[in-house]
C-alpha cells in the first residue's frame, strides 16, 4: 500500500468580493492567484469592478500563508489604495466574503519509478461534477452525477511529460484530500519508465 511523503501547495486561486468602499451597489472583485516565484510566495491580484467585463491587473504582492482571512485582508489592502469611483446609487450594505476556486498541489508518494525518480503527483482542485452508473430494473444503464461539488483530477508529474488524468471526488480544497485523491488512484497511474 502506497504512503503519501509530502504535499506541496503549488498553486491556488481565490476569488474575493468586498463591498465598494464608496457605498455603491455591486461587488469589487478580486481574483488573487498565490503561487511560488524566486522561492517566495506571492499573490498576483486582479480587479474587477461591478459591470466590468475582465479582470485588470493591479499587482504582485508577497503572502506569508494562503488562506481566506490573508486573501480578504490583501484585497481590503489593495481596494484602500484604489481611489473610489463616485458611487451611481447606495446599495444594501454587503458582507466581503473569499471563494477558493482551485487549488493546485505536489505529492510525493513513497516508493520509485522505474526510472528510479520518486513518484510524485500533480494533483488539481476545482469545483465539477462526476457521473456514475446505474442499472435500472428492466436492465438499462444511465449515467448519474455524484453528489460531490470538488472533483481532484490527478496524473503523474515527470520531467519529460505528464501522465493521463484521472479524477477522484473529493470533500474540500486540503493536502489531506490532495494526499487521499493521489492515493486512491496510485495503482492505474503507470509508473513505468517513458520510451525513449
Amino acid at each position: 500500500m502506497a504512503q503519501v511523503l509530502r504535499v506541496v501547495i503549488v498553486e491556488a486561486t481565490f476569488r474575493v468580493s468586498l463591498p465598494p468602499p464608496n457605498g455603491d451597489k455591486g461587488y469589487w472583485e478580486y481574483e488573487i492567484v498565490t503561487c511560488v516565484e524566486q522561492k517566495k510566495r506571492v499573490a498576483k491580484v486582479s480587479h474587477m469592478i461591478t459591470g466590468m467585463r475582465s479582470m485588470k491587473p493591479v499587482g504582485c504582492f508577497p503572502v506569508d500563508s494562503v488562506s481566506a482571512k490573508t486573501m480578504i485582508a490583501l484585497a481590503e489592502q489593495v481596494a484602500a489604495q484604489t481611489p473610489p469611483p463616485p458611487p451611481k446609487g447606495k446599495g444594501r450594505p454587503k458582507k466581503r466574503k473569499a471563494r477558493l476556486c482551485l487549488t493546485c498541489f505536489e505529492v510525493e508518494l513513497d516508493g520509485i519509478c522505474d526510472d528510479g525518480l520518486p513518484r510524485i503527483c500533480e494533483v488539481i482542485i476545482k469545483p465539477g461534477q462526476l457521473f456514475h452508473g446505474v442499472q435500472q430494473p428492466d436492465g438499462q444503464w444511465f449515467r448519474e452525477p455524484i453528489p460531490e461539488t470538488l472533483i481532484a483530477t490527478v496524473r503523474r508529474k515527470t520531467k519529460a511529460g505528464k501522465g493521463r488524468w484521472h479524477e477522484v471526488p473529493v470533500l474540500k480544497h486540503c493536502p489531506a484530500e490532495a494526499g487521499r485523491a493521489s492515493l486512491t488512484v496510485a495503482d492505474q497511474i503507470s509508473w513505468a519508465a517513458a520510451r525513449s
